[in-house]
């Protein structure tokens, strides 16, 4: 009876050994396919929004209403040589890409800064509409070759964090640089600047 007691035991703890070990490894691979799995369905969404950003630019009805500028030849491999489609120079172009955040979601914005940008939560005369602020809060602006933004709203609700700093914008505007956030209440966008 004893001896039987020991076979059992001994059998369990054997099978306990064998047993753990590769349901870890079960576990571990399960992990990495949806890592896997997750990071596709990422730079599907990725390739989605380039994809549908180069039909807007490319088209000429709807590339000048949407993006307000002459679309551009994109060359990932780096080689642009500073020409748009038309054969112009564009080393005077800046682009705004305008990353928002909000409670629900995440959307890029790419404008160019031939026209004004403006933010705000009126659909006419705005380029992006925001939720929870003033009709036109805030503007986007180019002055000589730099980005710019000034507060536009009857409220100072308009917030720069660069950094760890924050600073409410006021009407003369301040100048953006790439890694800013601009806050407007709930919502916040990310500043990256293109030339």
């Amino acid at each position: 009876m004893v001896t039987d007691y020991l076979t059992l035991r001994t059998i369990l703890i054997f099978l306990a050994a064998v047993s753990v070990p590769l349901l870890l490894r079960f576990l571990i691979r399960l992990l990495k396919r949806n890592s896997r799995e997750k990071e596709l369905r990422q730079k599907a969404q990725d390739r989605q929004r380039e994809e549908t950003l180069d039909l807007v630019l490319l088209n000429p009805q709807q590339g000048q209403a949407a993006a307000g500028s002459v679309p551009y030849e994109v060359d990932y491999a780096g080689n642009d040589k500073g020409m748009d489609v038309s054969g112009r120079r564009t080393s005077d172009q800046i682009m705004v890409q305008l990353t928002e955040h909000n409670e629900l979601s995440r959307r890029k914005h790419m404008m160019s800064l031939e026209k004004n940008i403006r933010i705000g939560s009126d659909g006419e005369g705005n380029s992006i509409v925001v939720g929870g602020v003033g009709s036109c809060q805030c503007e986007l602006f180019r002055y000589r070759s730099d980005a710019y933004i000034r507060d536009v709203g009857a409220q100072r609700m308009t917030i720069l964090q660069r950094k760890k700093q924050k600073v409410y914008v006021e009407r003369n505007g301040i100048q953006l640089r790439t890694g800013d956030r601009v806050i407007l209440g709930n919502v916040f966008f990310d500043i990256t600047i293109i030339r």
